[in-house]
């Protein structure tokens, strides 16, 4: 549950620095482009875990593991998305920001690269998923700490 509403307020932020990024005047355009890729790929993800957890039902006729499969390749689909909207996301905060600020938005976008890359390992090769699973949470843990930057920021604003 907490994912999902930490997901809700990164993109309720997200379209907040919408603004901040419109008075610059600089990268809006990739800034709205990458936006649209983190909405699609948000809905991906909770759409994904959610066909995931009605593996865990006990319905007849309905095979559990088929419904798993299907809700991780939805979810590693939306990753691919969502990481390519984070990417451009960040690239468009770091062309308009300074200092601090211009460093760690450049880390985000290497957290981008780094959720792309582990989304298309797991849409290829199930076996890989272990070790995918045992990386995702550097690139949430880097996400999560970027969004709190960027949203103190705002804040402050």
């Amino acid at each position: 549950m907490f994912p999902a509403l930490s997901l809700i307020f990164f993109l309720f932020g997200i379209r907040i620095l919408a603004n901040v990024i419109r008075e610059n005047g600089t990268s809006s355009a990739i800034y709205g482009l990458g936006t649209m890729g983190l909405l699609f790929g948000a809905i991906g993800t909770f759409m994904g875990v959610s066909l995931g957890f009605t593996g865990t039902w006990d319905v007849t006729g309905v095979d559990q593991g088929t419904l798993r499969a299907a809700g991780v390749a939805i979810q590693s689909y939306g990753g691919v998305v969502f990481g390519i909207g984070f990417l451009l996301t960040a690239l468009a905060i770091a062309d308009n920001k300074e200092g601090l600020h211009k460093i760690f938005a450049y880390i985000g976008a290497l957290a981008g690269i780094l959720s792309v890359v582990l989304s298309v390992m797991d849409l290829m090769d199930c076996g890989l998923w272990e070790t995918t699973t045992m990386i995702y949470p550097i690139v949430y843990i880097i996400v999560s700490l970027w969004s709190i930057t960027v949203g103190l920021a705002l804040f402050k604003k």
